[in-house]
């Protein structure tokens, strides 16, 4: 029996990616309702960009997630 490939996306290496990944929005979708470039939010994602506070705020109520979770997420990908 060989190994197949399967269909399923990696999970996101970064924290508030995987925010994002469960609030099932793709990095473009997230972009449109944050108003953003989709390579402005890679860019913070992969920690090599600054978020101000009022981005990391809207990005707690469209993912669904708590501000508190978000901030951490944020910090953790500035640190990798």
């Amino acid at each position: 029996m060989s190994a197949r490939a399967t269909s399923q996306p990696r999970p996101p290496a970064n924290a508030l990616a995987k925010l994002r990944v469960d609030a099932h929005l793709s990095t473009l979708a997230a972009a449109e309702n944050l108003d953003i470039s989709e390579g402005d939010l890679s860019a913070i994602e992969g920690g090599t960009a600054p978020a101000p506070t009022s981005l990391l705020a809207d990005m707690a109520r469209l993912y669904h997630a708590s501000p508190h979770a978000v901030v951490k997420a944020y910090l953790a990908d500035r640190r990798t």
